[in-house]
């Protein structure tokens, strides 16, 4: 598995994650359920950020190749 197969499987699974949280979003807001709509935003929005990072990380790996030892700034 070459690096930029392992972020874009990395990837996949975050934003499986997220539909699955903004789903469980809906569905308490549906409840009524106030608290359990507001946690599972939170989590979702941190898998956000995550799937971000993944981002820049499969650009750096583009431009490196994916030879660490090349040098490159974000």
């Amino acid at each position: 598995m070459t690096h930029q197969q392992a972020l874009a499987y990395c990837q996949k699974s975050i934003n499986e994650r997220i539909e699955e949280m903004g789903n469980a979003a809906r569905e308490a807001a549906d409840n009524g359920d106030e608290q359990t709509r507001v946690a599972a935003r939170n989590f979702q929005n941190g898998l956000i950020e995550c799937a971000d990072l993944i981002d820049k990380m499969t650009l750096m790996v583009e431009v490196t190749g994916g030879k660490p030892t090349k040098e490159v700034t974000p």
